[in-house]
Order: structure tokens, then C-alpha cells, then sequence
């Protein structure tokens, strides 16, 4: 069950209401972790209400009272109020174990987050600031997106060795390079050509997957042209 709850939606001023009987998630509209999080919901097949960009004013006490940073995204299990997005991504996987997203043994787990790091360190941390450049820095703004491709285009081979990323299985990798896949274009990245196929089936391939199209926001939606 998907319910989105969006501040236009509803008085500005008033504070937003937890039903317990489902999962409560409070997100960024245009976040890669909050869509990491919501593939994941949604890969899961959980109960959850999502609340889309509310004001601080109109968090309820349950994160007021229980996040310090008020940061999103928030999620809330009943008592459980959780705010870090690997902290989340761990709950989930614990508390709802199928299908899993992460491997069974120790090793390979271990492997797996530590080339999260690394797509972390070379894909999203330099395209999280290439959004958030906007027009202010014509010259970063160049830096970041040759930065990028060179690294893309290095990296092509991981996604021609299956279906998944470096998986059998759809997994907490697909999770995350999902949202940085999707907003390339939009960031003016263009790694659309002869050398790069297998990126580009992956790409056409997971867009089409339920989960990912179940938890693209409208703004993300709209980021395709």
C-alpha cells in the first residue's frame, strides 16, 4: 500500500498525524537516500505512508521529541523513530527480511558495503553537490560533471555481468544507484553512447521494475524529457 501525503495537500500550519497501523516515512521530494529508501519500501512491499517535504513546524512530536537534527528522511515504526538512512536501509532489511537486499553471509555483505563506499565516494557525494551548484559555479559545475562521466564510463563493466548490479539478485547496490542513474540527464550528463550499452540496458531494464516506477515522486518523474 503507497499513500503520499504532500504539504500542498493539507493546512500549512497543522501537524501531520501518525497512524500506526502503517509505516509513517518523511522525505526529501528530490533526495537520492530518501529514493534509495523508498525503492526499498516499495522492493519490500511494505505498509507505508509517505510525507513528502513538510515543514519543520508541521513534524509531529514523535520526531520533534526524538530527532535532534529534525532531519529527513525520518521513518517511524510505531515506537521506533529512526533518522539516519543507513541506520533505516539496516531496519528494514532486519525487520523485513524478504525479499532481502542484502547477501546472507558476513563476507559477502562486507564486500557489498564496502563498494557502496566507493560509489558513495565517486558517484553521489560529487553529484549530490553538483545539484545543489545549481548556477552558482558555471567552472565547479563543469569540474563535477567530467568528473563523473569519466568515472561512469570507467566503471561500465560492472553492469554487464547480469541482470543486477554485481548481483544475482536485485539488491541494496540497485537501491542506491537507481536515483543517481535516473537524474544523470537531468544533471546534464550524457553517457549515452557505444561504449556504454550495458549501462544503458541496465538503465532501460530497472526504470521499467515496479518497485523503482512506485517510487519515483512527481518532481522525479518530471525530471525525464
Amino acid at each position: 500500500l503507497l499513500l503520499y501525503h504532500h504539504p500542498k495537500t493539507r493546512n500549512m500550519n497543522s501537524t501531520v498525524l501518525i497512524d500506526n497501523s502503517s509505516i509513517s516515512y518523511f522525505c526529501v521530494e528530490n533526495s537520492m537516500e530518501c529514493h534509495t529508501i523508498r525503492i526499498m519500501l516499495f522492493e519490500k512491499d511494505i505498509n507505508v505512508k509517505i510525507h513528502q517535504d513538510i515543514e519543520k513546524s508541521s513534524l509531529p512530536r514523535q520526531i520533534t521529541d526524538n530527532n535532534p537534527y529534525l532531519s529527513l528522511p525520518t521513518l517511524i515504526d510505531r515506537e521506533q523513530i529512526l533518522y539516519f538512512p543507513v541506520v533505516i536501509v539496516d531496519y528494514l532489511e532486519e525487520r523485513f527480511p524478504h525479499p532481502p537486499v542484502l547477501p546472507v553471509t558476513p563476507s559477502e555483505r562486507a564486500n557489498m558495503r564496502l563498494l557502496l563506499h566507493r560509489l558513495k565516494d565517486e558517484w553521489l557525494l560529487p553529484a549530490e553537490e553538483l545539484i545543489s551548484l545549481k548556477k552558482r559555479s558555471e567552472k565547479r559545475r563543469k569540474e563535477l560533471v567530467k568528473q563523473i562521466r569519466t568515472s561512469i564510463l570507467g566503471s561500465v563493466d560492472l553492469f554487464a555481468k547480469g541482470d543486477y548490479l554485481l548481483s544475482s539478485d536485485f539488491s541494496l547496490l540497485d537501491c542506491y544507484v537507481l536515483p543517481f542513474l535516473w537524474r544523470l540527464n537531468w544533471m546534464g550528463i550524457n553517457v549515452n553512447n557505444a561504449k556504454t550499452k550495458p549501462l544503458v540496458n541496465y538503465m532501460q531494464r530497472m526504470f521499467k521494475r515496479e518497485s523503482f516506477l512506485r517510487s519515483c515522486t512527481q518532481f522525479e518523474r518530471s525530471m525525464v524529457v
